[in-house]
């Protein structure tokens, strides 16, 4: 029975010495235990039913998280049990309702979806993916004779498979390989040498025939933006289009592949993290810095954590390392904004002890030491092996909550049987976490907008944003409550014209500044977004400001333009400008760019349009610093502007 990760550390736990054995207890013993838990309590073991006889063989655990009962927006586990007893497998598929603080509801037998006997079609793996069609994410498992099978997630169960095919592997990873906006399976094959990934159809189905990528030994891998920006950086620079790099561990190396964007892979990133152990280690990405470029977390047993930098999504360089051994000992990693300030932390997981560390939101990213603390404490004390961690909002409230999944030793020295644990926040209806706050324009009759996009951090308990501005024309030039009521993340006041010399080089400087903050279904509200500003025409009670404030998405159509113009802005920019015009009559609309040398680097339009206002952006970010010229042909009218990209 092959497993990727789990054999081999196993085979890693065996090695143990005694000596760490007994200094780890003695570290745990020695501790403060009932130590203030800032961000973590309660440890329970997750009630997974195991139809197997005893603990003393081999059990593997599979699971991930997802909504699935419908009364209350929790996250729910799924998890897929294979327990080999002699010459028997034990094979138990089932989820577990989440409808208190504490824990997931006891085993139901209603719920299974999977209960068999069988020597040849053990779980090897279990992952929810995305059902366009339903909304919801549907249970994808890959069993020992070589199916993947499908199970609906509907009406507040798992319900029957719909679709059982061969891929003779196990999944290990879902996310947007293809072209188009489904999600994709990853599958390594059973030789562990071959990544196979299965399109999404939409339908919560898979195609039956994967693109293959020959010739590599991952232990780990998964599928994540490298490349370019991260939502909602992809949406504001217009690169949603962009897709998922795949990421795999081989050995002491973290290779890789770039995403053509046409459907493969090809060979990039190459990282000698210097862990010259290949088991037991664990990497995860997340944005750490707010740039929008996911960057890389690695953390190794003896070796510590390494966190590598994303610039620019053109290479990764190492930021951050901790390497507190022998004291470390860790084994998984997992992120999430524990504080709510803003800035992904990282929980990583060692042998007796969760520890927290902090985003100090600097160059220097983490202190030496942890932030927080929280020991493996129940029911008794022992040395867990985590293999799997996850960092999530399980009540649906804002609290964040560790489930990791571990082979353990309660002092029986059975390293074989792999349990699921919760860990619990210590606050389960927390703050919101600031929103994510960026400007843009928008030409409204003859004058250009401030315009608003605002984004929360993922938190899904989510009611509305709260905006704040200083202006010139309005209470004083003091800060005051602007909009209590936006739902949308798209404000557009109407009370501001922007001052168009802005668009010159030097703009003059910013005198009219917003902040946001966020609120949830407690009504309690975030910290502050960062501030962003504009110059502003100061002009009290000039025509505009009688207008409502009001949020669009599109410039209003009974605003037709009286003439042809072009801007663009920022300029100089890094990597995307916006370049507004204005189409009085209605034709065809042609928008090129050229370097110095007169050479076409980019054709960001050619298309028929009606009268109107528009905004193409242009970005930058695969081309030298420089002065590059943008010309627009609309029937008679022709212009040609300069444009300078600052990296």
């Amino acid at each position: 029975m092959k497993t990727i990760n789990k054999n081999n550390v196993l085979t890693t736990v065996f090695s143990k010495s005694i000596i760490y054995w007994i200094i780890s207890i003695m570290i745990f013993v020695s501790s403060n235990i009932s130590l203030s838990q800032n961000y973590l309590t309660d440890g329970q073991q997750v009630p997974v039913y195991d139809p197997a006889y005893s603990d003393s063989t081999i059990r593997l655990v599979y699971w991930d998280l997802t909504e699935i009962n419908n009364s209350n927006n929790r996250l729910d586990i799924g998890v897929g049990v294979t327990h080999n007893e002699g010459s028997d497998n034990f094979i138990n598929g089932n989820w577990y309702k989440n409808e208190n603080n504490s824990n997931f509801n006891s085993e139901d037998e209603n719920d299974r979806f999977i209960y068999t006997l069988n020597n040849s079609k053990i779980i090897n793996g279990l992952i929810f993916k995305m059902n366009d069609s339903t909304g919801k994410k549907d249970a994808v498992i890959t069993r020992g004779n070589g199916e993947m099978q499908i199970y609906i997630n509907g009406n507040g169960t798992i319900g029957s498979a719909i679709q059982n095919f061969d891929v003779y592997g196990e999944i290990l990873d879902v996310g947007q390989f293809s072209n188009d906006n489904y999600e994709d399976a990853v599958v390594l094959s059973n030789s562990g040498d071959t990544v196979k990934i299965y399109n999404g159809l939409g339908n919560g189905k898979l195609t039956t025939t994967p693109y293959k990528y020959y010739g590599i030994q991952p232990e780990k891998l998964m599928l994540a933006q490298m490349n370019n920006y991260i939502y909602p950086f992809s949406e504001i620079n217009n690169t949603t289009a962009d897709k998922e790099e795949l990421l795999y561990r081989e050995g002491q190396y973290l290779k890789i592949l770039k995403n053509s964007n046409s459907n493969n892979f090809t060979p990039w990133i190459s990282i000698n993290t210097n862990f010259t152990e290949s088991t037991s280690s664990d990497f995860k990405v997340a944005d750490f810095n707010n740039d929008g470029f996911n960057d890389l977390v690695v953390v190794q047993n003896k070796y510590g954590i390494k966190i590598y930098s994303n610039n620019g999504g053109n290479s990764l360089s190492l930021d951050y390392e901790n390497t507190d051994y022998p004291n470390f000992h860790a084994y998984s990693v997992s992120i999430g904004d524990f504080n709510k300030d803003g800035f992904n932390d990282i929980a990583v997981l060692t042998t007796i002890k969760i520890n927290i560390y902090l985003n100090n939101k600097t160059s220097t990213l983490f202190s030496s030491t942890p932030s927080s603390v929280y020991y493996f404490d129940f029911p008794v004390p022992f040395k867990a092996f985590p293999m799997k961690s996850e960092v999530s909002d399980l009540y649906n409230k804002g609290g964040l909550a560790v489930v990791f999944s571990a082979t353990f030793d309660n002092f029986n020295h059975n390293y074989d049987v792999e349990n699921v644990f919760r860990i619990n926040a210590s606050d389960t209806d927390a703050v919101p976490a600031p929103p994510l706050l960026f400007k843009d324009l928008v030409l409204i009759g003859q004058h250009y907008r401030p315009r608003l996009h605002i984004f929360n951090r993922g938190d899904r308990d989510f009611q509305k944003y709260i905006i704040y501005k200083k202006s010139p024309n309005f209470n004083n030039n003091n800060w005051f409550l602007y909009d209590s009521s936006n739902t949308s993340g798209d404000y557009v006041d109407d009370a501001e014209a922007f001052n168009e010399s802005g668009l010159s080089d030097p703009p003059p400087p910013d005198n009219l500044f917003y902040y946001v903050k966020a609120q949830d279904n407690s009504y309690q509200v975030s910290i502050s977004s960062d501030t962003i500003g504009y110059p502003t025409i100061v002009c009290p009670g000039c025509a505009w400001e009688a207008g409502d404030n009001f949020t669009v998405t599109n410039i209003p159509s009974n605003e037709t333009p009286i003439e042809y113009s072009v801007k663009n802005y920022p300029n100089p920019f890094n990597p995307v400008t916006q370049i507004y015009f204005n189409i009085p009559i209605e034709g065809n609309v042609k928008i090129t760019v050229f370097n110095v040398a007169g050479q076409k680097v980019s054709e960001l339009l050619n298309e028929y349009k009606s009268p109107g206002s528009y905004r193409i952006d242009f970005n930058g970010n695969n081309y030298t610093s420089g002065v590059y010229y943008y010309r627009i042909e609309a029937g008679s009218f022709t212009q040609v502007n300069k444009m300078i990209l600052l990296k």
